[in-house]
């Protein structure tokens, strides 16, 4: 019978499949491991996991198993451990170290919706505005989000040379990002790494405004920016999106909006398209995701004023 514990096994198939994912994915594996997974059950011995102690694992992160506060994980955060540790458990049913990997958990039926927050119309154009007046090369970077609903990272890995200008075009080639793990001395360590965005379908070309094209090939002659500079500092170097979520908000606060996160921008890029009619396939394109189902679940959120004009054609039919 194997002796091996779940916490040997799970950093031997880490460091195995590390050739074959992005060093984001990585990141994320080595923090839910060290995190979730080998607290909880690391101890146990492979042969010793059932589907009922793993059963009581999934209901304890969605009750108490939150590292930041007190309470549990979302649903969606427990969802990808538990991805996590059925991948690893397949291999290791696969080289014959366990009997079984067909193991099913069951999670609670979800009683509340989640709210996305987007910005108001009155936000929008407020912000908007006060962008548009201040000219500034970190200010830019929110102005793209509003109206490109790029990603924060892609934002911050944005260079002048990824903007054509004459064709109005931004093309989204890379992702930048700052990835935590644990080291061999299980020490936390952290670096900045640019890599490819998040999908192959996140890499893709987005028109822009013609104010919008206008207004930063003024600023970039304006300024004599070198090509390989980066947009949000016009140099060689970097803000790393944390740090550029927190100048974000010190501008919300001035202008008097509510703090709402930066990834927001890209949820009311996509509700305002779809609100003015676009295609749901187009916007999907635009934002990079798979599938328009993604785009669907997750970004288009109609306001009551788009519901009631819903319900109105069906007054208008009756007329008829």
């Amino acid at each position: 019978m194997n002796q091996m514990t779940l916490e040997e096994w799970m950093i031997l198939w880490l460091e195995d499949h590390r050739p074959f994912i992005k060093e984001s994915t990585y990141g994320n594996y080595s923090t839910i491991i060290h995190n979730y997974i080998i607290p909880q059950l690391g101890k146990k011995r492979l042969w010793e996991l059932d589907e009922q102690c793993l059963q009581e694992f999934t209901l304890y992160l969605l009750s108490d198993g939150s590292k930041r506060h007190s309470g549990g994980l979302s649903e969606k955060t427990v969802h990808d451990v538990w991805n996590v540790l059925k991948e690893s458990l397949r291999k290791a049913h696969r080289q014959k170290k366990i009997d079984s990997s067909d193991f099913k958990v069951s999670f609670p039926s979800s009683r509340t919706k989640k709210n996305v927050t987007v910005l108001s119309d009155h936000d929008f154009d407020l912000l908007s505005e006060y962008l548009f007046r201040h000219s500034d090369s970190r200010n830019l970077g929110i102005l793209l989000a509003l109206y490109t609903g790029m990603r924060i990272g892609e934002i911050c890995a944005l260079k002048w040379e990824n903007i054509n200008l004459e064709e109005r075009l931004i093309h989204v080639q890379y992702t930048l990002q700052r990835i935590y793990i644990k080291n061999q001395n299980n020490q936390n360590v952290s670096y900045v790494t640019m890599t490819s965005p998040k999908s192959l379908a996140s890499i893709r070309s987005i028109p822009l405004t013609m104010n919008l094209a206008e207004y930063l090939s003024c600023y970039y002659k304006r300024n004599r920016i070198c090509a390989d500079d980066y947009l949000l500092t016009c140099s060689s170097q970097y803000i790393e999106p944390r740090s550029y979520e927190n100048y974000y908000k010190k501008i919300l606060k001035h202008v008097g909006i509510s703090a709402i996160r930066f990834h927001a921008l890209r949820h009311t890029f996509a509700t305002r398209l779809i609100a003015h009619g676009a295609d749901y396939k187009i916007v999907s394109e635009l934002l990079g995701h798979r599938s328009v189902t993604t785009t669907l679940h997750l970004y288009v959120h109609p306001q009551l004023t788009q519901k009631r004009r819903c319900v109105e054609l069906l007054a208008n039919s009756e007329r008829v």
